[in-house]
């Protein structure tokens, strides 16, 4: 009995610790005009979006939005295009929940 205790108690610890203890955003240029955006999100139920924003914060693409969301690590994929298929450069990625407001990274190739 005491075994199986152990492995049960071993597993929620691992659970526990991949968690994120805090927002982040990161951006991570792959190659030719494809990013990897990735965000952590350390609370359950976060209202979130995820945006390409171009220069003087004009709209190009809505990558994720939900109403709620558990809390863990998330990864998104863009092309750099915007919603019609056309390139654009010069971009930042908005990150905004309804806790912890908006975080904001540069896209620099």
């Amino acid at each position: 009995m005491k075994k199986i205790w152990i492995l049960v108690l071993l597993s929620m610890i691992f659970v526990l610790s991949a968690i994120p203890k805090i927002y982040e955003l990161t951006a991570t240029y792959l190659n030719k005009n494809n990013w990897q955006i990735t965000y952590t999100l350390p609370v359950d139920d976060e209202n979130i979006t995820l945006t390409i924003l171009g220069k003087d914060e004009a709209y190009i693409i809505t990558l994720a939005d939900f109403e709620s969301q558990k809390a863990g690590v998330y990864t998104y994929f863009w092309d750099g295009k915007d919603e019609n298929g056309l390139p654009v450069e010069g971009v930042s990625a908005r990150f905004r929940t309804s806790a912890n407001g908006a975080m904001k990274a540069l896209l620099l190739k």
